[in-house]
């Protein structure tokens, strides 16, 4: 079974979160681990559902990189009394 999610910011969670407010069961009742941060702004947490209807769109951007690895062979001067191997 797949499970998509979508990341969101707080600022576009509030409004979602409000319309779940009063419908279904509080959050709270089925433990605090339940409940989130956002109360704070007026958020209550609620199970749902909702009579509204949401869509969602997901655009990402790819962007293909290309890595270009560059072997240099670095010849160093030989040091006096060592032999010169080529």
């Amino acid at each position: 079974m797949r499970h998509d999610s979508l990341p969101i910011s707080y600022e576009d969670a509030i409004p979602i979160l409000k319309q779940l407010q009063g419908k279904g069961i509080p959050a709270g009742d089925l433990g605090k681990e339940w409940v989130g941060g956002l109360g704070y702004y007026g958020v209550e947490y609620f199970t749902g559902p909702s009579e509204v209807d949401m869509h969602f769109v997901n655009e990402v951007n790819t962007v293909s990189e290309t890595l270009v690895i560059l072997l240099v062979s670095l010849r160093l001067p030989l040091i006096a009394g060592y032999a010169n191997l080529e």
